[in-house]
């Protein structure tokens, strides 16, 4: 189940079972709040369609300062319809070094995982007993490609999770009654 909450401008849903973390905050963030106008109104968080850079970042600020957070420790991917995963550990490159993929996790303290989703479905991820964190862009070529249970698979196999522990939310999505897919 989800319950609307908002956090300055920006409403958002969240997922019941998360929001008793007391390590992560999450949130599936809607349209509105935002300074995008016209077909992007208002909280677009894409720069891949033909809204202005500069509406993209201030909305991608918005979010940032809502949830106390620097801007530079929210992490995007550039998605591309597939399984690839990136694991953001200790190891790994600064966050604006990440690769196209559809799927992030870490358990770095103090970085936010983004995913922008439109027709497709925001998969969160999270381990309460290992303190790791993920997300995943779910569409229907990653979802037959197993987005879902590889982004299992390597919190087990990077991070030693268990999967009974570990919760996974299935954020809001278009409707089919909205849409048609390619073959």
């Amino acid at each position: 189940m989800f319950r609307f909450s908002q956090r300055g401008s920006i409403e958002y849903l969240e997922a019941e079972a998360f929001a008793a973390l007391d390590f992560a905050t999450h949130a599936f963030c809607t349209r509105l709040g935002g300074t995008s106008e016209g077909p992007f109104s208002s909280l677009n968080t894409s720069f891949s369609v033909d809204d202005r850079e500069e509406n993209v970042r201030r909305n991608l600020s918005l979010i940032a300062d809502s949830f106390s957070l620097p801007a530079d420790r929210l992490v995007l991917m550039g998605q591309v319809h597939g399984d690839r995963v990136f694991i953001l550990d200790g190891e790994g490159p600064p966050p604006e070094c990440i690769p196209e993929c559809d799927g992030l996790i870490t358990d770095r303290p103090g970085v936010a995982l983004g995913v922008r989703t439109a027709d497709c479905v925001p998969l969160l991820f999270v381990d309460p007993i290992r303190r790791v964190i993920g997300v995943a862009h779910a569409g229907w070529r990653g979802t037959a490609l197993g987005i879902g249970s590889r982004m299992v698979d390597l919190f087990e196999q990077r991070f030693a999770s268990r999967a009974e522990e570990i919760r996974i939310a299935i954020g809001p999505a278009i409707g089919v009654c909205c849409y048609q897919v390619d073959a």
